[in-house]
């Protein structure tokens, strides 16, 4: 069991290479011995699909899920494909050890968020009195006016456009990561008086801070765990760049306005934990199949009973593009739900499958 868990883990750590874009079928060379397959059964009947026999081919790819790379191989014969996918994960880590990191890792299924892990609200503002409408835009697409839920997990952008009362606007934009692991989180204090003496601080969770970069309307300031300083009086942006010890770097956002203390906006990335426990899907297992053109995905099904076992890997070769390629064994249970359906079927099967690695 070490062994099979070992084997995964380097596995996973491979796949944190993947490239961003790329989606190659790997050359299968002449053999009597087939290299990639999944052979099992999905709903009790037989199923076998061998890269290079019948049109079926090995894809590799790394996919994008709301900000979030998922590491992806794909064996396809036209009328059956099967897909693995790992979601990338400790999205607040810029640079770390990935396979130290994977060894605390247990391997589960994703599942499908049904309830907001966000809630943003014109009310969560202590100033909403002087808010007349916010427009929140999420990864540049609009999602509504005032009140917004964000319900899948991912690495967004959010930005709110506040229109005040008195006629004025202004946007504000946050990282928000929401359904993954945050390794630190922070918040800025910030106090402004009406000649544009500015007092800000860090409030640091989960993580001890080391340094800030503080940036006004893209103006470097002085770096330092806090800032006392004159600014312009006119409503500003004050960033700060905070950096952790543990390697985390977060970029955290408010508005200050010396003239008009009421159209300050602090920092709404605070609904990163407004809701209660959640299961982060850093790392987590996904499978899609399509059969005869009817898709289906593991997410939306029951999955607590369920098993991956990674059972070897070994260096293939290297594909059209001049990427490496592993080879990766896998014993894999599941169920599998109709994307546009709602039957759920089980699936059993081994499989050979190839990953690029750029």
């Amino acid at each position: 069991m070490k062994t099979q868990l070992y084997n995964y883990l380097l596995f996973l750590s491979i796949g944190l290479l993947f490239g961003a874009c790329s989606k190659e079928k790997i050359e299968i060379p002449e053999s009597n011995n087939p290299v990639f397959k999944v052979e099992g059964t999905m709903n009790g009947e037989s199923f076998s699909l061998v890269a290079g026999d019948n049109d079926a081919y090995m894809h590799t790819m790394t996919q994008n899920s709301n900000g979030v790379n998922v590491f992806t191989g794909i064996i396809d014969n036209g009328d059956l494909s099967f897909e693995l996918g790992v979601y990338d994960g400790y999205l607040d880590v810029l640079s770390s050890n990935s396979a130290a990191q994977l060894l605390n890792v247990t391997p589960i299924y994703s599942k499908r968020q049904l309830t907001p892990l966000a809630n943003l609200s014109k009310d969560m503002f202590d100033n909403s009195a002087n808010i007349s409408q916010i427009d929140w835009y999420v990864n540049d697409a609009f999602m509504g006016v005032n009140n917004v839920e964000i319900i899948e997990p991912g690495n967004y952008n959010v930005c709110a456009m506040i229109s005040f009362m008195d006629g004025s606007s202004k946007t504000l934009c946050n990282e928000m990561i929401l359904g993954y692991q945050r390794s630190a989180n922070c918040s800025i204090n910030s106090l402004i008086s009406s000649n544009g003496f500015l007092t800000a601080s860090i409030d640091a969770t989960g993580g001890t801070v080391t340094n800030v970069e503080w940036i006004v309307d893209g103006v470097q300031l002085t770096a330092g765990m806090n800032v006392q300083q004159y600014i312009p009086i006119n409503s500003s942006l004050l960033e700060a760049i905070v950096h952790f010890s543990n390697g985390v770097v977060r970029t955290k956002r408010v508005l200050v306005n010396a003239l008009n203390i009421g159209n300050n906006v602090e920092d709404f990335t605070e609904a990163e934990t407004s809701i209660g426990s959640v299961i982060n899907r850093d790392f987590n297992v996904r499978l899609k199949v399509n059969k005869g053109g009817i898709q289906y995905e593991s997410e939306s099904a029951d999955n607590s009973s369920s098993s991956i076992v990674l059972t070897n890997y070994q260096y293939y070769g290297k594909n059209a593009s001049g990427n490496n390629v592993y080879k990766v064994s896998a014993e894999i249970i599941a169920n599998v739900k109709e994307v546009n359906g709602t039957n759920v079927v089980p699936v059993s099967f081994q499989a050979e499958f190839g990953i690029e690695i750029q």
